[in-house]
């Protein structure tokens, strides 16, 4: 993995490890944040996406299209 900055990683992985290390993000976040993006096939545009906790960012489709757009403005 590359650290691109503190706390942001990329990566090339499969979707197991990839499945993997969410699942471990997900059982250690404790009251933080994470988001994860990858390539797929499956996507009309490309890329899926994964959020948990309050990262004030929410997934949403519109007519099939992800967005991904800020909670809170301040």
């Amino acid at each position: 993995m590359f650290e691109l900055k503190p706390g942001v990683y990329l990566v090339d992985c499969n979707s197991r490890l990839r499945e993997w290390i969410w699942d471990m993000v997900c059982q250690n976040i404790g009251r933080g944040s994470a988001m994860m993006a990858w390539s797929t096939s499956r996507e009309e545009f490309g890329f899926d996406i994964e959020v948990i906790g309050d990262t004030k960012r929410v997934v949403s489709s519109i007519d099939g299209i992800k967005m991904l757009s800020k909670t809170d403005y301040n």
